[in-house]
């Protein structure tokens, strides 16, 4: 095995990045990092340059979750608004989830959700079904247990890099369906504090402004 040297710089900002932790880093959560290495790995790649018009922020350890009746999602009390889709568009289950990278995209450029999922894929094609099994191939999805679980923390004032001012922060969620296998699921957060949970289709035209933020599991953001 081959041993990796390092120059003086690069010893120089591993210190740094080690005095840098952030306080509240548990045992706990440096155990998940040291068991998900890829995850890590991923969470160092997007210390690099943005390229391909979306920003890199914030990366976050989503730990485990069980399974859940998409029912009970979103049904706290800080939840004020919840699609009444989810009971239709979706699986009747959420699946469990091992502990998994969630990093928040901020597009520099208006978009749709297509040309994300292309960038997001590296492919040309907008055919809606190639582009959904692609996402759960890659494991891009999200599961609505995961995007509350984020939610929730920043709501008790975790900074997580989600979107609090109104602008929607959007991810991509299995539905199921063999012919239009994922679809776009929303939370934000309004003036008024409320919470909010909702469906979007992954076709749908309209080109969002910069303000909104995207959230990517197991991306390897690189790519962007």
């Amino acid at each position: 095995m081959s041993t990796k040297l390092y120059d003086r710089k690069t010893a120089a900002f591993a210190a740094f990045v080690i005095q840098a932790m952030p306080e509240g880093l548990t045992e706990e959560i440096m155990d998940g990092w040291m068991q998900n290495p890829q995850a890590l790995k991923r969470l160092l790649a997007g210390l690099g340059p943005s390229v391909a018009g979306f920003l890199k922020l914030t990366p976050t350890l989503v730990p485990a979750t069980a399974t859940k009746s998409t029912e009970d999602c979103f049904r706290a009390p800080m939840w004020k608004y919840r699609d009444s889709r989810f009971a239709t568009w979706l699986k009747k289950a959420q699946p469990r989830r091992a502990a998994q990278l969630v990093t928040v995209i901020r597009p520099e450029k208006p978009w749709t959700f297509i040309e994300f999922a292309q960038a997001v894929l590296g492919v040309a094609t907008s055919d809606v079904k190639g582009l959904g099994n692609l996402l759960i191939q890659r494991d891009h999805t999200l599961t609505l247990t995961q995007a509350e679980r984020l939610a929730e923390r920043t709501e008790a004032g975790e900074a997580t890099g989600l979107n609090t001012d109104g602008y929607a922060n959007f991810f991509f969620v299995e539905t199921g369906d063999k012919c239009a296998p994922v679809e776009i699921g929303l939370v934000n957060n309004s003036a008024l504090r409320d919470w909010r949970a909702g469906l979007d289709s992954l076709v749908s035209y309209a080109r969002h402004s910069v303000g909104y933020r995207f959230l990517l599991c197991n991306a390897d953001t690189s790519k962007l």
